[in-house]
């Protein structure tokens, strides 16, 4: 099967209309598959300016392409191999467009600003829970967040996918640990929604307001 026919192939699949992937950064990697296909890959968010990974297009042998948070990719592919040296403590979050969307190519991407995608993050919920059919096992809940550092989620070796939402009218902010404060954390806009793959390590939310702010999760397991 030559490139257009792959490509064919994809778009006869009717795939979802984007997916956002959290990359933990802290183990390194060495041409890491992923199976998906798009149009359009986005550094969506990042711990730091300084967090990267290097993505290679469809074959491992082709050139690296290097990416950071507000850095764009726009090519059409089917597989995505991902490198990195370890960066303790950093994530790296991508938001990939399939074929059938262009809101990522409206309005200025170096602003930080993409309200388009909390204004769909209820798709990911629907995507999610097929998925947790899929493997067979899953779990949901809320979790009241607080001024410190409070456990979202504990580890889970297991563990294929996490998504939180943040349901309150607060900003909250994610770290992988307790130390997370207002000015470290990973900003989650109220209303917002993250999804975290490839990690298995705890998740912890804090944020600047008063009082409680909640999230809610979805973990998506295989037992």
């Amino acid at each position: 099967m030559n490139f257009q026919e792959k490509i064919n192939s994809i778009r006869s699949k009717n795939a979802s209309t984007y997916r956002i992937i959290t990359i933990d950064l802290s183990t390194a990697r060495s041409k890491f598959e992923m199976a998906i296909a798009g149009a359009f890959i986005f550094g969506y968010a990042a711990t730091d300016a300084a967090a990267n990974i290097n993505i290679k297009l469809n074959e491992d042998r082709n050139d690296s392409i290097p990416l950071s948070s507000q850095k764009f990719i726009e090519a059409v592919f089917y597989r995505l191999y991902v490198s990195n040296d370890a960066q303790a403590g950093k994530t790296i979050t991508l938001a990939i467009a399939t074929f059938d969307v262009n809101f990522f190519r409206v309005g200025d991407l170096t602003s930080g600003d993409i309200a388009s995608i909390g204004e769909v993050t209820l798709n990911k919920k629907v995507e999610t829970l097929e998925r947790i059919k899929a493997y067979g096992a899953g779990s949901y809940n809320q979790v009241d967040i607080t001024t410190a550092a409070t456990l979202i989620k504990a580890a889970k070796s297991d563990r294929r996918s996490l998504v939180i939402e943040n349901i309150s009218d607060t900003d909250i902010y994610i770290g992988l640990d307790n130390a997370v404060t207002t000015a470290t954390g990973l900003l989650l806009k109220a209303n917002a929604s993250i999804e975290f793959t490839y990690y298995n390590g705890t998740i912890y939310g804090i944020h600047g307001g008063t009082g409680n702010k909640r999230v809610s999760y979805i973990e998506i397991a295989e037992s």
